[in-house]
């Protein structure tokens, strides 16, 4: 009704009539937040929005979302974080969330595994809060016992048999401790295999009964070699209870 410039529309619904003016391009003027679309009992159909057109939220329009045709052909929301409270974000197989601007790390399960991938060059780091001993990184098994654990100090604990599929070096100079537990890594004997090359000090932790601590090679100056007493006789590359070796 009326002119284009000062036109009014009828809006009806179920319970009242609405006399609402339109502006000369058609937007409607009301009290802010006084028209709903639908309501709880009699909702609408869908909308359609164009391309690089969106929907904003808010009093001051804080957020708006769109779908962005003449950019990266993605939905793009911009304006506010997004809050999940009641919620969770739920992935496909093979999709998950992407991270950086050039996509430079996925998170995803593909039906089988689950995989962190760094595509970019530099490091995946997974920072502590505290450099204090209390503040842990830890692997859990599914009945939350803890395998591996590394604390802000740096202390790293490892529970359970220790499995190598290649000899553990240091650089040289390097000061190695070797606790003699249980670890089983040269299949013929129960201790850790240690792969020592030109490292100044390497010794055991513990003197344990019946463990042998294993070289399968050392070069470089051996006059300050530490190695601990073991109980068992001794083969060519296993400690004797005198700190010597046989070779």
């Amino acid at each position: 009704m009326g002119t284009r410039s000062d036109a009014w529309a009828v809006y009806l619904d179920k319970d009242e009539t609405l006399f609402l003016r339109l502006t000369e391009d058609g937007t409607l003027i009301g009290s802010a937040g006084d028209l709903d679309l639908g309501s709880t009992s009699l909702e609408i159909g869908e909308i359609f929005v164009g391309d690089d057109k969106g929907i904003f939220l808010g009093d001051d329009q804080d957020t708006k979302i769109e779908y962005d045709e003449d950019g990266t052909n993605q939905t793009r929301v911009t304006g506010a974080d997004w809050l999940f409270v009641d919620a969770n974000t739920i992935y496909a197989d093979s999709q998950g969330p992407i991270l950086g601007g050039s996509s430079d790390f996925t998170m995803l399960h593909d039906g089988t595994d689950t995989i962190f991938d760094n595509t970019f060059v530099g490091d995946t780091i997974f920072r502590l809060g505290d450099d204090a001993a209390t503040t842990e990184f830890k692997i859990q098994n599914n009945s939350a016992l803890d395998l591996f654990a590394v604390d802000g100090a740096g202390v790293v604990d490892i529970d359970g048999t220790i499995d190598l599929d290649t000899a553990f070096g240091a650089a040289a100079g390097t000061a190695v401790d070797v606790a003699a537990t249980s670890a089983d890594a040269d299949g013929a004997a129960t201790g850790l295999l240690v792969a020592v090359e030109q490292i100044t000090n390497v010794r055991t932790s513990t003197r344990v009964a019946g463990v042998k601590s294993k070289v399968t090679s050392l070069t470089g100056d051996t006059a300050n070699v530490d190695y601990a007493c073991f109980e068992g006789a001794a083969t060519v590359g296993e400690a004797n209870a005198d700190h010597s070796f046989l070779y």
